[in-house]
């Protein structure tokens, strides 16, 4: 078409083409359909995923108590085994000795030797009978565990030895005496577990030495104030603690006089009036409070009175308030795992979520707490409830119900 002379274009409209419109909104659903049906399949497969961590989870939990399960039974086995041998040598040997044979429930238990005394005293006459009576008394103990077992023994200033009276010339005796004539006595005669004689139902004995020094190179333990007799066997040996002492921490001022820091010493020890002790070891209790809801002071009046708690915490014996002491005492301390591949709420760590709270026995009453706190560390124990359980119900190991469900 030919434009006329001198006609204007200025608000002459374009003709519109809509062909375009089907095609896009064909393109925005397609589009759209494939992020509802991702966004779907992400949702199904995180679901699955989760799914899928859960199962083995569930799967590790239920191998790691199995496995406990059979270690414990497998144990309980080997020692049944070994007490019926045990048994059938000392009835053997008793038989004609007019003595009561060995009962069904007696247990036995085999010590393996760690070391051998070194000392002076070569026969039992002349050697002192308290070692603390005898500072100046010098020995070694002379290992033949691996030296990495006593790796930070010279941290402490003093050591429990537990040894056997090898020396007894009454050891193979069928002449069992009850009753004896300590030293100290005048003649009295008391009952031999009454005393510290040597002569015992078990020939094993107890007692404190000073650590001197520990040489690795040569696994000898000098010590001094040492009453053992030269051959000694040693089966084991512990740290002696401040909860050693009766009533330490009761006492303040027991507690200021034997635990003093000395400020100027930098070798990393608690250095003490008394004895030296690592700094880990007279750190406070690891939670500071413990409360229970009142729930739970309902719970706990209730399983004393339903004798759960018998016959350590009945209402004969202020039980309930007994009870709630003794428990604010073990919570103190936290008594969680601290196996944190297995809980979230392991040892240490804070969880205020009351739905996943941490179980143990008392008893014959489980008691459920959870610990809160902030992000940097947990402080507090709040028992939630306390549910009387019969664990008779339950199989034993060893005396022990194996309980796993809802108990760690």
């Amino acid at each position: 078409m030919t434009k006329a002379p001198g006609s204007s274009t200025i608000g002459a409209r374009a003709p519109t083409d809509t062909s375009w419109t089907p095609w896009m909104l064909s393109i925005s659903c397609t589009g759209l359909s494939t992020a509802v049906l991702c966004l779907a399949q992400r949702y199904y497969y995180q679901k699955k995923l989760r799914q899928v961590e859960q199962k083995w989870s569930s799967f590790r939990q239920e191998e790691r108590t199995g496995r406990i399960r059979a270690e414990v039974r497998l144990r309980t086995a080997s020692k049944e085994l070994d007490q019926i041998k045990q048994k059938q040598q000392q009835n053997a040997n008793d038989s004609n000795s007019g003595e009561h044979k060995a009962s069904p429930n007696d247990t036995t238990m085999l010590l393996r030797c760690i070391g051998t005394v070194s000392s002076p005293y070569k026969k039992r006459m002349g050697t002192p009978r308290q070692p603390q009576l005898v500072p100046s008394s010098r020995g070694v103990i002379d290992f033949t565990c691996q030296a990495a077992a006593l790796d930070g023994i010279q941290d402490y200033s003093h050591v429990w030895i537990i040894f056997e009276f090898h020396a007894n010339t009454n050891i193979d005796s069928n002449n069992k005496k009850t009753k004896i004539r300590p030293p100290r006595a005048g003649g009295i005669k008391v009952g031999q577990l009454a005393t510290r004689s040597p002569h015992r139902p078990n020939c094993l004995g107890l007692s404190l030495v000073r650590v001197e020094r520990w040489e690795e190179c040569t696994r000898q333990l000098h010590v001094s104030g040492l009453d053992l007799v030269h051959g000694t066997p040693v089966y084991d040996i512990k740290p002696c603690v401040p909860w050693d002492v009766p009533n330490f921490y009761q006492n303040k001022a027991l507690s200021k006089t034997l635990m003093i820091s000395n400020a100027d010493d930098n070798d990393g020890y608690a250095t003490t009036r008394a004895y030296r002790v690592p700094h880990w070891v007279q750190q406070a209790d690891a939670l500071s409070s413990v409360s229970f809801t009142p729930d739970a002071l309902q719970d706990l009046q209730s399983v004393v009175e339903q004798g759960c708690l018998s016959p350590f915490y009945t209402t004969k014996n202020d039980g309930a308030q007994v009870a709630r002491q003794s428990l604010e005492e073990i919570l103190a301390q936290d008594p969680r795992s601290s196996h944190k591949g297995l809980k979230s709420n392991a040892r240490g760590t804070a969880t205020n979520q009351k739905e996943d709270p941490y179980s143990f026995l008392f008893g014959n009453a489980e008691i459920q707490f959870v610990v809160t706190g902030n992000d940097k560390a947990a402080n507090e124990v709040l028992v939630l409830h306390v549910v009387p359980i019969d664990t008779e119900a339950f199989v034993h190991a060893d005396g022990i119900p194996l309980v796993t469900q809802g108990l760690d």
